[in-house]
């Protein structure tokens, strides 16, 4: 079970960072993709791209591929984390450094930071 898993987050994660050439070539260094728990429904909220030396997040629409990437790494990483309300958390695809982090806060808050 849990090389499945991993085998899940794995590629979910290489659908995210598989966005990084489109990123790049707009301009963008970083991506926040927003989700939150609450009452067995919880969702990816929304997501936002930054541009070198801006301090002001642009809105940025993803994918159906990519907001069940998303969502699957943050499923198998925190299971049961859509049935907290108050959970909620990033999940960060940074451009410059390839690579794909989770911010998780428990709805105890408790503040955890994964990378995959």
């Amino acid at each position: 079970m849990a090389k499945k898993k991993n085998d899940e987050v794995e590629q979910a994660k290489q659908t995210l960072l598989g966005m990084i050439p489109q990123l790049k070539s707009e301009g963008y260094v970083k991506l926040e993709i927003d989700y939150e728990g609450a009452n067995d429904e919880g969702a990816i909220q929304k997501a936002f791209a930054y541009k070198k030396g801006d301090s002001e997040a642009q809105p940025f629409s993803l994918s159906d591929t990519e907001q069940d990437a998303a969502a699957s790494v943050v499923y198998n990483l925190y299971p049961g984390w859509e049935t907290d309300k108050g959970t909620h958390g990033r999940v960060v695809v940074n451009v410059l450094k390839k690579t794909v982090t989770v911010k998780h806060v428990d709805y105890a808050p408790r503040y955890v930071r994964t990378v995959i």
